[in-house]
């Protein structure tokens, strides 16, 4: 016997609210650079997201174990490249583009954790007060939607640096 939530509630929206709680929990988890964009160039947001949301192991994995070469012979040379969950999410080279971006979270997540002392109190805090209130200015201003890499980072570590710990 079927119950009364899936009598009254059809299946497609089943599939719906199972991506958007999958494209939430990756949100809130840090790992927004895993939800589909398409084609589209991805937004600055996506890149502060690990950030605002990931815990200290998160912020040291893109530190010091962003790349990391694949050990199947498939892809023997190519790089596997980790944002902030250990699944990849590429498995070729990054563009240009996509290089400078992980060069930047690299330089970020190496502030951070000389910041917060990899504590991950402090990093709440810092969270808390400066990372997420900024992600949420990307999200909701267009022109910050499109920052490059170098006003990013500029952006962050200056408000990273007005924090008091």
């Amino acid at each position: 016997m079927a119950t009364w939530f899936e009598r009254h509630w059809p299946r497609a929206h089943h599939a719906d609210s199972a991506l958007l709680i999958s494209e939430t929990e990756a949100f809130l988890a840090g790992g927004a650079a895993h939800l589909p964009l398409g084609d589209a160039q991805v937004p600055a947001w996506v890149w502060l997201n690990p950030f605002a949301h990931g815990d200290v192991r998160c912020i040291r994995r893109i530190r010091y174990g962003h790349k990391e070469r694949s050990s199947g012979s498939a892809h023997l040379g190519r790089e596997v490249l980790f944002t902030s969950r250990p699944s990849p999410t590429l498995i070729r080279e990054p563009s240009p583009e996509e290089q400078r971006w992980h060069d930047t979270q690299r330089l970020l997540a190496s502030d951070l954790l000389a910041l917060v002392e990899e504590d991950s109190e402090r990093l709440s805090y810092v969270q808390q007060r400066v990372l997420v209130p900024l992600e949420l200015r990307l999200l909701s201003d267009a022109g910050a939607r499109s920052w490059s890499p170098p006003e990013l980072l500029g952006w962050t570590r200056e408000a990273l640096h007005n924090i008091t710990l």
